[in-house]
This record gives structure tokens, C-alpha cells and sequence, in this order.
């Protein structure tokens, strides 16, 4: 019973409404970088959501990280081997 409650709470857990669309915040992150880039996750605490995006590559590539509330970039950096 413990368990199923427990997923409950997280199932069911009220999502922040976000202020920037789809569009908006890959507008944002090509500001940041000029390559092809594609929302990776959404990540949401319980007062915070943020953007991830980022090159759609394997072994390298570039994220963005903007806060759905300002929409300013919080992290803009490279990842990977090269």
C-alpha cells in the first residue's frame, strides 16, 4: 500500500505551468549556438522548471540550459570528445 501511495505522489504531482513555449526557448538557445538543436527534458522541481537543449550527435555536442521563468540561459557549454 506504502508503494502505491508513494507512486501516486509522483504520478499525479501538480507540473509548474510553463511560461515559454516549445518554440520560445529553442529561439533562447539559438541566441547560445548556432547548430541544430532540439529539446532534450524539461526539468521541473517543485517551484523551478528549466530547458534542456541540445545537438541532437552522439559522442559530442552542445547543450543550453535556460530557466523556464526569465528565460535566461543558465549553462551554455560543449560535452563530449571534441
Amino acid at each position: 500500500m506504502r508503494l502505491l501511495q508513494r507512486f501516486c505522489q509522483f504520478a499525479f504531482a501538480k507540473r509548474i505551468r510553463m511560461r515559454l513555449s516549445r518554440e520560445e526557448a529553442l529561439a533562447i538557445a539559438a541566441t547560445a549556438y548556432a547548430g541544430r538543436m532540439v529539446v532534450l527534458r524539461i526539468e521541473q522541481s517543485a517551484s523551478r522548471a528549466l530547458w534542456v537543449i541540445g545537438t541532437p550527435t552522439v559522442g559530442s555536442g552542445h547543450v543550453v540550459v535556460i530557466d523556464d521563468a526569465t528565460g535566461t540561459i543558465i549553462a551554455n557549454s560543449a560535452w563530449g570528445i571534441r
